[in-house]
C-alpha cells in the first residue's frame, strides 16, 4: 500500500503544478480561465478517487490523519450539496458567495495535498 500512496502522491503534485500554472495563466488572461476550471474538475476527479484507495490504508494512519478521512467526503458533499442550494435559490447575484463557491475547492484540494504528503511520510 505504501507504493500505491507514495504514486497517488505523485500524481497529485502533478496535476495540483498543472491546475496552479492554469490558475496564474488564467489570471494574466481571462480568456483561458474556463481551461482552469476544466482541469480543476479533472483535478478533484481524481483526487475524489484517490481519497477512496486511501481509505484502505486507514488503519496505518494516526489518529489526525484519520479524523481528515472523516472530514474530506463531508466538507466535499457539503461543497455540493452548497452549491445545489445556492443555484436553487438563485444565490449567485451576490459576488461574495460567487467567490466563496469559487475558492472552496482550491481549498479542499491544498488540504487532500497536504493530506496524502502527510500519509506518504507514514
Amino acid at each position: 500500500m505504501k507504493y500505491t500512496i507514495s504514486i497517488i502522491t505523485r500524481m497529485n503534485r502533478c496535476l495540483m503544478f498543472i491546475v496552479s500554472i492554469s490558475l496564474i495563466i488564467g489570471i494574466i488572461d481571462r480568456n483561458t480561465l474556463a481551461i482552469s476550471g476544466l482541469i480543476g474538475l479533472l483535478l478533484g476527479f481524481f483526487q475524489v478517487l484517490f481519497f477512496g484507495i486511501t481509505l484502505f490504508s486507514r488503519d496505518a494512519l494516526n489518529i489526525k490523519l484519520q479524523k481528515f478521512q472523516i472530514i474530506y467526503p463531508i466538507a466535499v458533499t457539503g461543497y455540493f450539496l452548497f452549491w445545489y442550494l445556492a443555484s436553487l435559490f438563485q444565490l449567485f447575484s451576490k459576488e461574495t458567495l460567487f467567490v466563496v463557491l469559487f475558492t472552496l475547492p482550491l481549498i479542499l484540494a491544498v488540504l487532500f495535498t497536504i493530506f496524502l504528503e502527510k500519509t506518504n511520510k507514514l
